[in-house]
């Protein structure tokens, strides 16, 4: 009986305890805080930009600890001198993972610009502002501004004061002529310029030309010219009769020697002396409307030139004849430049350059993504070489002239460049109005 009576009541004490646990709710676990596991730039820091112009955009991920559809992402950045824009321009989720697209401006003029962006899931934008936020995370955006051109020689401004050619006869010495403006020099490879007498009283000058070193022509009012044996030192007046009739209406000149002189310009002219310009042969001129602005020499035999509405022409007889590229262009060509006898470049109206691997016979145009007429091109081997456009835009290859990268900007310290000359592979000068202003690549 006693037994009986042990048995019914630990049964019963049993199902007591049981039906307790039953009873009882299930402790849930407590859900964690979201929050940033991780930040890195995936794409676009440390870029090369140009002052005032927003860089490519920049890429960044956020990785959390897990996934929401909501996310009150926040974002602050310090800048007490406000010299820079910046903002998320896009926001991309995927599962526990926030790509970011952003717009960074700086416009400081420094070289290298630096950001830390601090963002929070947790803070608001406040407390991130305050410095109050525990739950926050940075990083650090970095990029690198090219210089602007730089002046390195001003003219007198106003009135009739105009430089209008530039000539390098070394490394050292260079020389720069025009209207009002004398006859302005270097003699430190271009890191200073001085003013000095201009070739005659009148105080007017329009194109210069050199063969060798000290041998120059510069050309004057109604298309006469002196000439210097001194490197531009002193210009004399010696016996020459004007190719083409007019102010100004040759657009280019070429020494071949003092004697052999050829000369390009208006409505398709193009005219030889062998007598140092006392007596000029013009059978080689074309009856056309395109006027012409330069003229490039191969070796003895082999001229080029080229002007308005897409006109190049080619002499093999060291220009008694000539023939006009059949060219489907129509954009103003205003250079030329041959590394050899078959490859040359002409460039142009729009930023357009043509290439030529066979020697004039035919013509592909390359792009550039220029924007402005090309003023100058030059190669230094087969494969590197600068154009530099009107506008100051500077544009390089490395692969013989296939592809090309713009190093600088438009209107970007310059605006409007009568003349550009490079004079090695990192060194570009360019006149405009009174000035004249360098760029150094190898500080971009």
């Amino acid at each position: 009986m006693k037994r009986s009576i042990t048995l019914a009541f630990l049964f019963a004490f049993y199902i007591g305890i049981t039906g307790c646990k039953k009873q009882n709710p299930i402790e849930e676990t407590e859900t964690e805080p979201i929050k940033i596991q991780k930040i890195e730039v995936v794409q676009g820091n440390s870029q090369n930009g140009f002052w005032n112009s927003p860089l490519d955009t920049i890429h960044i991920k956020l990785t959390l600890n897990r996934s929401e559809d909501e996310i009150p992402l926040r974002y602050y950045y310090k800048d007490p001198d406000n010299n820079q824009s910046f903002m998320i321009a896009k926001q991309e989720k995927s599962g526990n993972e926030l790509l970011l697209k952003i717009l960074w401006k700086p416009v400081r003029e420094i070289r290298s610009n630096t950001l830390k962006i601090y963002f929070s899931v947790a803070c608001n934008t406040s407390l991130l502002q305050q410095g109050n936020c525990t739950q926050k995370d940075s990083i650090l955006l970095n990029a690198n501004y090219a210089p602007r051109w730089a002046l390195v020689y001003q003219g007198s401004q106003g009135g009739n004061n105009v430089l209008h050619d530039l000539h390098f006869r070394d490394a050292m010495n260079g020389l720069a002529i025009g209207e009002g403006s004398g006859t302005v020099k270097t003699y430190d490879g271009g890191l200073s310029w001085t003013r000095h007498n201009p070739p005659r009283n009148d105080n007017s000058a329009y194109l210069l030309a050199f063969t060798g070193k000290d041998t120059a022509m510069v050309n004057i009012v109604n298309n006469y010219s002196l000439f210097s044996y001194d490197g531009g030192n002193s210009f004399v007046q010696e016996a020459w009769t004007p190719p083409f009739v007019g102010h100004r209406s040759s657009g280019a000149y070429y020494l071949h020697s003092r004697k052999i002189i050829h000369t390009v310009g208006w409505k398709g002219q193009i005219a030889k002396s062998t007598d140092g310009g006392k007596t000029w042969d013009s059978s080689g001129s074309f009856p056309v409307l395109n006027n012409l602005s330069a003229i490039h020499a191969i070796g003895k035999d082999t001229l080029f030139t080229c002007g308005s509405v897409g006109f190049i022409a080619r002499s093999t007889d060291a220009g008694r004849t000539w023939t006009q590229a059949q060219l489907q262009v129509n954009q103003n060509l205003h250079t030329l430049h041959f590394l050899n006898s078959q490859k040359g470049f002409a460039g142009g109206q729009g930023g357009i350059i043509l290439s030529t691997d066979n020697g004039g016979n035919t013509w592909t145009s390359v792009a550039t993504k220029l924007r402005f007429p090309i003023i100058a091109i030059r190669f230094f081997d087969t494969n590197y070489g600068l154009a530099v456009s009107s506008a100051g835009e500077i544009s390089v290859t490395s692969d013989g002239g296939q592809q090309w990268t713009t190093r600088v900007k438009d209107n970007y310290g310059v605006y409007e460049l009568k003349k550009a000359i490079i004079k090695d592979r990192n060194t570009v000068f360019g006149i405009q109005q009174a000035s004249i202003n360098t760029y150094d690549l190898s500080a971009n």
